[in-house]
């Protein structure tokens, strides 16, 4: 039974998980085909969720460390067949972090900048110093693939933030992605056929045929699409995305998990529909931490059950007797069983059409 300590301070809990088995893939403590315990045996052992280690086994997934069968559960993928990455990194990093939360003065990750705010002096103190001590350099023609300093920089950058070690000889910068890609034309010839990911880069295929290159497209598979609606939600500053597992079934996105807001859910759902390959979202989140409703909102959420069971009990093509509802702060669930699509979708409409209704959550489940 896998079992390991987590306390990395700052260090979110999937990402230690995720890396504790990594490692140990990488090691060869856990061997090509060997099974890993399923989730929920893992976070009983562990003492943390199961939500949890569905994060970490998805980036492992993504990354192609495990794979998984359906029904069956997740195995170790071989990796012998990748190409070697060395275990050590030869880029000799001192980063030494605040103790106390640094406060800037400004804010330079956009081009909004006020221009009474920008140290006009300072920059052109380091222009001027560059200018005298990096003279020489300056006039030289660069490498052609990239000044070294920005390699170097750029190597840095990927360890610290994305923990890819990365010989700065194996960068190549360029001007703009058809410079770019044209060199791996280059490199690899036009007599070939070339792969592209559908949904993807829409731009690439049209500099491919400028090549005169023939493009096949491989659609996206679900793990795919499970770790750009991740990607997603972790951009999302205003979402804690730790608390959402995110599934993927061809093509169908269903978010788990908890939010601290109704409004939380939605904007979930929201950026999960916005990834492309996503043909629907299935919502099953669940907002904790809620205040108790007053009277009066109880009050009205019982009237719109009420409503909600008497407008399905009418209906002739819901069988009512199966679904089961559930009101709180104007938001409809409804659960259970029906027998067809048709008939799930119907019910749904009826809990939508009821005055005073917000949203409605089908979680109906259907059983032919």
């Amino acid at each position: 039974m896998l079992t390991y300590v987590f306390n990395e301070v700052g260090v979110p809990l999937y990402e230690q998980v995720y890396k504790s088995i990594k490692n140990d893939i990488i090691k060869g403590s856990l061997k090509p085909g060997e099974k890993l315990p399923s989730k929920r045996t893992f976070a009983n052992n562990n003492g943390i969720s199961t939500i949890t280690i569905q994060n970490a086994y998805d980036q492992l997934i993504s990354e192609g460390y495990i794979y998984t069968i359906p029904k069956k559960g997740y195995y170790v993928s071989d990796i012998a067949g990748i190409a070697n990455v060395p275990t050590e990194s030869r880029i000799r990093l001192d980063i030494r972090l605040p103790k106390q939360p640094v406060r800037y003065d400004m804010d330079l990750s956009n081009n909004k900048i006020a221009p009474d705010s920008f140290p006009f002096s300072i920059w052109a103190k380091l222009t001027r110093e560059v200018l005298a001590g990096k003279s020489a350099e300056l006039m030289e023609t660069p490498l052609a693939a990239g000044i070294i300093e920005l390699r170097q920089a750029i190597a840095d950058h990927l360890k610290s933030f994305r923990g890819m070690l990365v010989d700065p000889n194996q960068i190549v910068v360029g001007a703009g992605t058809e410079y770019l890609y044209g060199l791996i034309v280059q490199l690899l010839g036009n007599d070939r056929e070339y792969c592209i990911e559908n949904p993807g880069y829409r731009k690439l295929s049209q500099i491919y045929s400028q090549y005169h290159i023939n493009c096949r497209y491989a659609d996206m598979d679900d793990s795919g699409i499970t770790a750009k609606v991740k990607s997603a939600l972790v951009d999302a500053k205003d979402i804690k995305s730790n608390d959402i597992s995110v599934n993927t079934s061809k093509g169908v996105v269903t978010l788990n998990g908890f939010v601290s807001s109704q409004d939380q859910a939605e904007r979930a759902v929201t950026l999960a529909k916005g990834v492309e390959g996503v043909k629907s979202v299935s919502d099953k989140l669940h907002v904790k931490d809620s205040t108790k409703s007053s009277v009066k909102g109880y009050a009205s959420d019982t009237a719109i059950t009420s409503e909600v069971k008497a407008k399905l009990l009418a209906d002739d093509l819901v069988p009512s007797r199966n679904v089961k509802v559930e009101t709180q702060d104007g938001l409809v669930q409804l659960s259970g069983t029906v027998k067809t699509k048709a008939q799930s979708d119907r019910a749904e409409s009826v809990a939508s059409a009821i005055e005073g209704v917000k949203s409605v959550k089908n979680d109906l489940t259907v059983k032919q």
